[in-house]
């Protein structure tokens, strides 16, 4: 139900004429009906039978079917409307003949971590990719998205728009990137804009904004960035947001040149680790993907081996990019990767379930953890840690996962994907030897317990009441290799 205090004047339906190849939406928010009002318009000259709403959304692995949020749908041509046949499953709309425009409405949807749209009393938030519909044959076709203004609402975008008194426009190279690039409209959005790497960086923050130091935030999110600069030495993008949300639906979910952060606090350090996190995916998701993921097929939810990869050793990433920012201390990140790794002993399930399986079989179950009980993230977690120490270890301290992260940043760029062994080949080629290649294996693709120990040991780790601490009296490797994750006391 929609709270009341909102007024709008709902105005007709409208196409904007841009460039002639480009599909055309125009979004209009209708708070009161709790719903918004889309037009598509398809490049002059051509047409279509077929509509499609996504299965799926990137960064959510749960199939949620959008074809379910269409509340009203109509086809035309030349003005003229044509009936609409049937559905084609749940997400296909079939015309009677052929159109050139749909324009449709849509109710409030959201997946594990996100809105897709949300509909509030003081703002709005737009994700388009599971509100856009297409037409059959047009995702590679350029794009521009119209959203209408509300009096009084200030407006933002992933994509830099151009804006008129009435409307936000944003163009896209083609659904998959408009549809990765949300949009807040609001009457007080709060915004931190700052420079890194010579790129405009933009912590917008929404929501209930009492009590919340917004400056503190946009400082917190500047540090991510600059620690992704130092790792990377540059950066994959034109410009980036944080859309930070307060007060409502605590989660995260990263987007191609934005992220949205929905926040349970108001004190920046305590919600550094999601922010750190949803940056970490602009390196590891967004720039560096699996052949599985490029490009983004919105009907047929992928089967990703490297979930384990992708979200959890992002988590790890996330904890050592805190760790070099300053923003925690060893003993944080050590009490972290203890909590993580006692999580999989609590758990019996994680003896019966490996990290791979747990990723390709995430469509089979809801909630976009993994498969089996056994969360990817933090099975992805502890991996990450355990191969850290490994390639630490056998380079006597002078190369890290970190190393392995940047040597797939280099081989997927200009959009290049890497294929199912890229990762475990690159760490092999650090970790030498029969036995140990065995070894990496074994973590990936069996349940067996990982060798926790083990691996603590080569960095002079101790597990010690439950804590894990430096431990006393360490050889000359294990200081080697303690200082280079920890540095010199």
């Amino acid at each position: 139900m929609v709270r009341a205090g909102l007024a709008l004047i709902l105005v007709g339906w409208a196409s904007f004429s841009l460039a002639a190849d480009r599909v055309e939406y125009t979004i209009q928010f209708d708070p009161l009906g709790n719903q918004v009002l889309v037009e598509m318009d398809l490049p002059e000259g051509e047409t279509a039978e077929k509509f499609w709403m996504s299965a799926w959304v990137p960064g959510d692995y749960e199939r949620f079917d959008y074809g379910k949020t269409v509340t009203a749908i109509s086809f035309f041509k030349d003005g003229e409307e044509v009936k609409l046949a049937g559905r084609d499953g749940v997400n296909g709309f079939v015309a009677e003949d052929k159109f050139d425009a749909v324009k449709y409405t849509v109710k409030p949807s959201r997946g594990n971590f996100s809105y897709n749209l949300f509909l509030g009393r003081d703002y709005a938030w737009l994700s388009p990719a599971g509100v856009l519909g297409f037409a059959e044959g047009g995702l590679a076709k350029p794009v521009s998205l119209t959203v209408k203004k509300i009096d009084g609402w200030k407006i933002h975008g992933a994509i830099e728009g151009r804006s008129t008194d009435s409307g936000y426009t944003l163009d896209a190279k083609n659904h998959e990137e408009i549809g990765d690039s949300p949009v807040v409209m609001g009457r007080n959005l709060a915004t931190v804009k700052f420079e890194v790497g010579g790129k405009p960086h933009f912590f917008v923050g929404f929501g209930n904004l009492a009590g919340v130091d917004v400056a503190a935030f946009g400082a917190m999110c500047q540090k991510a960035v600059e620690q992704g600069l130092k790792e990377f030495g540059d950066l994959p993008y034109p410009r980036y947001t944080f859309f930070g949300e307060f007060g409502n639906y605590p989660a995260g979910l990263e987007h191609g040149t934005s992220c949205r952060l929905g926040f349970w606090g108001t004190d920046a350090r305590q919600m550094s680790g999601l922010i750190f996190h949803e940056y970490v995916h602009a390196f590891n998701v967004k720039a560096i993907r699996p052949k599985e993921l490029r490009p983004i097929d919105p009907l047929n939810p992928p089967v990703v081996d490297s979930l384990w990869w992708l979200e959890g050793v992002t988590d790890y990433f996330s904890e050592v990019w805190r760790l070099r920012a300053g923003v925690i201390k060893n003993e944080e990140f050590l009490a972290e990767m203890r909590s993580a790794y006692e999580s999989t002993l609590r758990n019996p399930a994680y003896a019966k379930v490996s990290a791979a399986e747990s990723s390709r079989r995430v469509f089979e179950v809801r909630g976009s953890q993994g498969f089996g009980g056994v969360s990817y993230y933090t099975k992805g977690k502890v991996i990450g840690f355990i191969l850290d120490l490994m390639i630490r270890d056998a380079s006597e301290g002078k190369r890290t996962l970190s190393d392995t992260f940047r040597a797939l940043y280099k081989e997927t760029r200009d959009e290049v994907s890497y294929g199912r062994t890229m990762i475990l080949d690159l760490v092999r080629a650090d970790v030498p030897g029969e036995e140990r290649a065995e070894e990496l294996v074994k973590l990936i693709e069996t349940a067996e317990p990982v060798p926790w120990n083990a691996n603590l040991v080569k960095a002079g780790i101790v597990d010690r009441a439950g804590r894990l601490v430096k431990g006393s009296d360490l050889t000359v490797n294990q200081m080697v290799v303690w200082e280079s994750l920890f540095g010199k006391d």
